[in-house]
């Protein structure tokens, strides 16, 4: 049945561009701008979202079985109603964006979850998730000459987005978390007669600082850990607003650990990790009080801990690492005024070393809207 339903959806993506009632009652896989008169998933019914869905419906549309973008797509789920209301007693879950897989390459994004109804009502009885950002890949590069490594940054969060002059959310709804960045390491090593440096992802556990061979004496070596992604955000936007569940902004995502062993120089530099996603309402129904309690803003990502040794430069003559703290806290916005923040992340300490001394500082966590204040420590 799921072979024959899947390969119906062409067919049915043909009609609506003419635009029939479309009334999905098996499981499908749907992609593509879908334009129709009516809109409807059968009770029980998933349809899978390998790529972006856009639905513009004239007239109702109801889910009444659920969405699901695909895992690793970062796939969007948009509908937008004419006339008429936009019902989900099922749910809708965008994709997650893409783990980045080559050395250094960025995470993807999530899919956001888009909900529109120009004369009418948004009425969310079931769970709206937006995608969560996919995780960047560490770089490892060891070998000879002047090494500069940059791993790949974490993917953002999607958003959800809902606007209608009327908007009732059950279940609550959810924005997608940022990925975190990956790992960079550098080592100068003298290479044998013909070798080649070696290039991979595997620097996701770099040695703890001093546990290495000696230094060699020459070689530049420069590691740069990537940012973490931005969590999504939760926005809506009605003149009446009825709310059962908790609008939850996405988190940021963290920053990995950035290790370089060189020769004569060596430098090493934390990202700044994802901010937290904000929560925004405006409308003028929202009751305060107990309402308010149901909005949360996104924590900002993580830099480890002040404990944590995150970025690590070793070299005979000079040496240098730095961050730039934790991630920005989310906001509550309520018709544009901050009423609360999250929490800043955490941030993680730094080492330089050289012949002639060692500097350790640690960076600062982005407390509440403030952001983390940069540290960087050189020796000598």
């Amino acid at each position: 049945m799921r072979r024959s339903a899947r390969a119906l959806a062409p067919f049915l993506l043909l009609l609506a561009a003419c635009g029939p009632d479309v009334n999905i009652v098996r499981d499908s896989t749907f992609r593509g701008h879908v334009k129709a008169r009516t809109f409807s998933v059968a009770r029980g019914v998933v349809v899978t979202v390998p790529a972006d869905l856009v639905v513009e419906s004239a007239g109702p549309a109801i889910i009444e079985g659920s969405i699901r973008g695909e895992v690793g797509s970062g796939a969007s789920i948009e509908i937008r109603v004419s006339t008429g209301d936009l019902v989900v007693l099922g749910g809708l879950q965008a994709g997650s964006g893409a783990e980045a897989e080559n050395p250094g390459s960025t995470g993807g994004p999530g899919g956001r979850v888009l909900l529109r109804a120009d004369h009418g009502e948004i009425r969310a009885h079931g769970p709206l998730e937006a995608g969560a950002g996919g995780d960047g890949a560490g770089r490892r590069e060891e070998g000879g000459g002047e090494l500069r490594v940059v791993s790949g940054a974490g993917g953002a969060g999607g958003d959800v987005e809902l606007t209608a002059a009327s908007v009732e959310i059950d279940s609550g709804a959810a924005a997608g978390d940022g990925g975190d960045g990956g790992a960079a390491l550098a080592r100068s090593v003298v290479l044998a007669p013909g070798a080649v440096n070696v290039v991979d992802s595997g620097a996701d556990a770099p040695e703890r600082p001093g546990a290495e061979e000696p230094l060699p004496a020459a070689g530049v070596a420069s590691a740069t850990a990537g940012a973490g992604g931005n969590g999504g955000s939760v926005r809506v936007t009605a003149a009446k607003l009825a709310l059962g569940g908790p609008l939850r902004a996405g988190t940021g995502g963290s920053v990995a650990r950035a290790s370089a062993r060189g020769g004569t120089s060596a430098t090493a530099a934390l990202s700044k990790p994802g901010a937290g996603g904000d929560v925004s309402v405006r409308s003028s129904g929202l009751m305060l009080g107990a309402s308010e309690r149901l909005l949360i803003p996104g924590d900002g990502g993580d830099a480890g801990l002040p404990s944590d040794i995150m970025a690590d430069a070793s070299a005979h003559a000079s040496a240098s690492a730095s961050t730039l703290g934790g991630g920005d806290a989310g906001s509550v916005l309520l018709g544009g005024r901050t009423t609360a923040t999250g929490d800043g992340g955490d941030g993680g300490g730094v080492l330089a070393q050289s012949d002639a001394k060692a500097r350790f500082g640690v960076g600062a966590a982005g407390n509440g809207a403030a952001a983390g204040a940069p540290v960087s420590k050189k020796a000598p």
